[in-house]
């Protein structure tokens, strides 16, 4: 689940509780060097202590929380940099390294934090991220922080849509307009990269930082089957935050209760597979996982599944299993690309021994998580690059 989504989850179920109470959201504006969290991380804050998410790997919380605090009472900004580099010390905008030796940081590295006071569920800029997510609409969001003249307010922000169309809360301040022209020469570049972007703004004597990030839409997951074995994987999906989509043939099956976490429901017949694939939308940013337990209904689905090519596409049963899909596929005069059949995998998921439907589901996840960012899926210690490094 990305931080967006748990902060917007978080603050929906305060309402319902009847608690809609104003908060601080911080976020790391920028990093450099080695650190836990990446730009665009964030930690949503209450005065009561709870805290929602991580803005590092537990060194920075305790300070962030107490000057949240005052973010909350005052509704002033403030603008933090956690420095890591410099024998243990760290610094603020605010303070120099003294004041804040001893937060023990484990990275090193800089982190530069922005706190802000928003007004729980209801707040304009969580408004918009909330619709952006349930659209399932491409948007950046902009914001502003280390500003040099206190006329122009840190933590204002910008959401950008992949039409162009911007909505802020830059004010009529002469410093705003240039702001908006810097986002939306910036935004499309975001939303090509999807990777944030720091950028200045120089203009009549002042200066500001701006982070323009791609607000990350849930990952999308689709399941063909809901047997006993779907139920964990659909739970270890729905715990990060996934869009699932299970799919059966058999309407007892597909008890709503049953399959309470996931999004979509849908039952489809044998005979008509290439049409209920044609109407899932699968995209390169899917995952398909196919575990029907029918070996005929299984071919026709990656027959249809992969010309679409999906991210990843994973089917459940040994390799023996697959060759006769492969026969089948033969029998039936089916022609596919080289390229796209060695995309399955199968046996499906990592290997970690999984034997119980509870490790073949974990195995699974972590091979379409690895999938989703990028990566192989190897041991942490055989990296040669920074853990949290692309």
């Amino acid at each position: 689940m990305n931080d967006f989504q748990r902060i917007v989850q978080t603050l929906d179920k305060r309402v319902l509780e009847k608690r809609d109470e104003t908060c601080a959201l911080a976020t790391v504006v920028a990093t450099k060097g080695s650190t836990y969290r990446h730009t665009g991380a964030r930690m949503l804050i209450f005065s009561d202590g709870t805290m929602i998410g991580a803005v590092s790997g537990g060194c920075l919380e305790n300070d962030v929380f107490e000057r949240a605090v005052k973010v909350i009472e005052t509704g002033q900004p403030q603008y933090i940099v956690y420095d890591g580099t410099s024998a243990g010390s760290e610094a603020s905008n605010d303070a120099s390294n003294d004041a804040l030796t001893g937060l023990a940081m484990g990275c090193n590295g800089i982190t530069e934090i922005l706190i802000e006071r928003i007004h729980g569920a209801e707040d304009g800029f969580i408004g918009s991220v909330r619709d952006a997510l349930s659209a399932r609409q491409r948007t950046c969001a902009a914001t502003v922080y280390d500003v040099s003249d206190a006329s122009v307010l840190a933590g204002i922000h910008a959401m950008v849509q992949e039409n162009g169309d911007i909505l802020d809360n830059f004010g009529e301040h002469p410093f705003a307009e240039a702001l908006r022209t810097l986002v939306l020469d910036w935004d499309t570049f975001t939303m090509k990269t999807q990777e944030p972007q720091n950028i200045m703004l120089e203009q009549d004597g002042i200066t500001a930082m701006l982070v323009l990030e791609p607000i990350p839409l849930p990952k999308e997951l689709v399941i063909f089957g809901a047997g006993y074995d779907t139920l964990p994987l659909l739970d270890y999906a729905s715990m990060l935050g996934w869009r699932v989509t299970v799919l059966d043939v058999r309407p007892l099956m597909l008890n709503t209760e049953r399959l309470s976490k996931a999004h979509t429901i849908k039952r489809f017949h044998t005979e008509t597979i290439p049409e209920t694939v044609a109407e899932l939308g699968i995209t390169d940013e899917t995952a398909v996982a196919v575990m029907t337990h029918h070996l005929e209904r299984d071919a026709e689905i990656l027959h249809c599944v992969l010309p679409y090519k999906p991210l990843y596409c994973g089917l459940l049963g040994p390799k023996e299993r697959f060759a006769k899909i492969e026969n089948l596929w033969n029998e039936r005069g089916y022609s596919l690309a080289e390229k796209l059949v060695k995309k399955i995998q199968t046996p499906i998921g990592l290997d970690i021994g999984s034997e119980t439907a509870e490790e073949v589901a974990l195995a699974i996840v972590a091979e379409i998580q690895a999938a989703f960012n990028g990566r192989k899926g190897g041991a942490l210690k055989e990296r040669k690059r920074r853990i949290h490094e692309g």
